[in-house]
């Protein structure tokens, strides 16, 4: 049995090869038997593993040299099972002495002249390494890995007020292609509907067309005439431009009337840009997220400190771009804030969504926990914060506040972070029998009072059925964000509305969050 000796601790010794002093932060010594190791715990895969071991075989160094200690390198990883990898003590001192003290010889010159320094291979690793930001200053030149989301925030740096310095503003990739040949397309339907809206004897106007991203609206006024009549020339002109391969529909929305016409070609929407967009709006507050843009250009936001909005219920069918929008919502609530001031926990039952090395790595920092995988996992997770929900309330009526925005004003050096729970998939948590009571009995304690204490649900599912989201499910989670699903009697489970049955995929998504209902298209992280 393997006794914990000491955990983290500074480690530190003079290289005179080198000629420098080289420290670090070990995680853990532990005492087995007769020997003594040195640990690294790890919440990434095996393929950062020669990495991982050269870390642990140099800290094994610095114990020899600086503490007197003969320690044996070992790597504990938790994926989210327990495997150790163990390194001969020989072997971790021929890997310091032929590669790593070489190489460290090599850094040290580069001190002197930054400009000197190679590209590494390992551009994935940037979300991981704690100069990341400072490596901004000398390299401003946009490197994907580094600055964009959710990597700038994987392991934010201390500002002098204590408070996490966000990250400074980048020259951003390459601007997506112009919307001119957007624009370009939607003067040419706009046209091709006026005329043939006169074929039908109907003299119309289109004063406000929208060119989305993967839609183009154009919006019908009458300077005179019936709204009947042109109700009923809609069906002869969706006919004819469909006629074209050109995927109409035709909306009523009280007076207002409109064709929606996708577009020849879509247009991506990445989340850096956004983010920068509402930057101030998002640093305001932990807790703030981007789901992507509206239809109108706008960026679609929520805030889950927001009464109308502080759990979520996300749901699409396979396709809709659902899993793609749930990282893109992880990327941009962790962008501009650190690891105290808010904490993750991703469910991942189906192991898509959450689990690439890449994006794993970026999130790390602000994990609760390791990723979980299993159903069983679920309800103790769900259990936990409920627990953290009751310890903060009697916190909260001991200090005299009502809220954690409260609470972290009045007690600055105790703040506290607020919790997110992501889950892609519960609807098996549902389907058996023997967890939905529970599941369900969960869900509505924390969404009925979690919010001011800074616990929040984002829950997601691609079967939004009668079954999967009963109406108590659904009356706890105030926010809703459907992508295509497969009926309309699924839209209107999430939405209490018609129309995401009718959605593109891909992104395209319907969202009610607080504010009524709204078109958009979900954001991309480049991971």
């Amino acid at each position: 049995v393997e006794a914990v000796r000491s955990g983290e601790r500074v480690a530190e010794a003079w290289l005179p090869e080198v000629g420098v002093r080289l420290a670090g932060r070990i995680d853990g010594l532990h005492q087995g038997g007769e020997h003594l190791y040195v640990v690294e715990y790890k919440l990434t895969g095996e393929g950062n593993e020669a990495l991982d071991r050269a870390q642990v075989a140099l800290y094994r160094q610095l114990l020899l040299r600086g503490d007197g200690l003969s320690a044996r390198p070992v790597v504990l990883r938790f994926t989210p099972s327990l495997t150790r990898s163990e390194v001969d003590e020989a072997q971790a001192d021929a890997l310091v002495a032929g590669e790593l003290l070489p190489f460290l010889s090599s850094m040290a010159g580069w001190a002197a002249a930054l400009e000197r320094v190679p590209a590494t291979g390992r551009a994935d690793l940037c979300a991981a390494c704690p100069v990341a930001r400072a490596c901004v200053a000398h390299y401003p030149a946009h490197l994907p890995a580094r600055d964009d989301p959710p990597m700038a925030a994987a392991r934010p740096r201390p500002a002098t007020s204590g408070s996490i310095a966000p990250a400074a503003a980048t020259a951003g990739p390459p601007a997506a292609a112009s919307e001119d040949e957007g624009r370009a397309e939607a003067d040419r339907l706009e046209a091709r509907i006026l005329d043939e809206l006169r074929r039908e004897g109907v003299a119309a106007n289109a004063p406000g067309t929208v060119v989305g991203p993967q839609s183009i609206v154009v919006r019908i006024s009458l300077p005179r005439g019936s709204i009947a009549r042109l109700d009923a020339a809609a069906a002869s002109v969706q006919h004819r431009l469909a006629s074209d391969d050109l995927d109409v529909a035709y909306r009523k929305d009280q007076a207002r009337r409109e064709f929606v016409v996708r577009r020849q070609k879509a247009r991506r929407v990445d989340l850096r840009p956004l983010l920068e967009r509402r930057r101030d709006w998002l640093l305001a507050r932990p807790g703030r997220l981007v789901l992507g843009e509206r239809q109108d250009g706008e960026v679609l936001t929520a805030d889950l400190a927001d009464a109308a909005t502080p759990h979520l219920l996300v749901a699409g069918n396979t396709g809709s771009g659902k899993s793609v929008l749930l990282k893109s919502m992880v990327a941009s609530l962790i962008h501009f804030h650190g690891p105290d001031a808010i904490r993750l926990t991703l469910l991942d039952p189906k192991r898509v969504t959450f689990n690439a090395a890449s994006f794993h790595t970026s999130v790390a920092a602000h994990l609760d926990g390791p990723l979980l995988y299993g159903v069983d996992d679920a309800l103790p997770c769900f259990a936990r914060h409920v627990e953290i929900m009751e310890e903060r309330y009697q916190a909260f009526e001991a200090a005299g506040v009502s809220d954690l925005d409260e609470w972290n004003a009045d007690q600055p050096g105790r703040r506290l972070p607020r919790h997110v729970v992501v889950m892609d998939e519960f609807a098996d948590l549902v389907a058996d029998r023997k967890l939905a009571e529970g599941f369900t009995a969960v869900v509505a304690r924390l969404g009925a009072k979690a919010r001011a204490a800074g616990v929040h649900l984002i829950l997601a599912t691609q079967r939004p059925d009668r079954q999967t989201v009963p109406p108590l499910l659904k009356a706890n989670l105030g926010g809703r964000v459907a992508l295509r699903v497969s009926s309309a009697v699924n839209s209107r489970i999430v939405l209490d509305a018609g129309g995401a049955e009718a959605l593109y995929g891909n992104g395209d998504l319907l969202a009610d969050l607080g504010r009524g209902v709204v078109r958009g298209q979900g954001a991309i992280v480049g991971v």
